[in-house]
């Protein structure tokens, strides 16, 4: 019974270790982390538009390699919840994924 019980408990850590971190691979994810980038581009950024396009791919990259939708569900449900602009930075660079990714795609556009 131990062992049928052991195999049962491996069998499940294995089915929810493989879930919970893996990549986001729906391209309308990838799509819509995209379109939502793209349509924060304000000039006065310092980055070219095209600049702020590879930056966007970078971060939607990253993001549906470093993501699963459960943790992104959550992140966005923080950000929604959020009343300024200035919260919203705070709650993503608070997440460390997030923070990494964002200073990862920053560098490759400056460097």
């Amino acid at each position: 019974m131990k062992k049928n019980f052991f195999i049962l408990y491996l069998f499940v850590f294995c089915f929810i270790h493989n879930f919970s971190f893996s990549e986001i691979k729906d391209k309308r994810v990838w799509d819509n982390l995209y379109s939502s980038c793209i349509g924060e581009y304000n000039a006065s950024t310092g980055f070219t538009n095209n600049e702020f396009k590879n930056y966007c791919k970078c971060t939607a990259n990253q993001i549906t390699k470093k993501f699963n939708v459960k943790e992104l569900v959550l992140l966005e449900s923080k950000i929604t919840q959020s009343n300024s602009e200035d919260e919203e930075v705070k709650i993503l660079l608070a997440n460390k994924k997030m923070e990494e990714i964002v200073a990862d795609c920053v560098s490759k556009i400056l460097s």
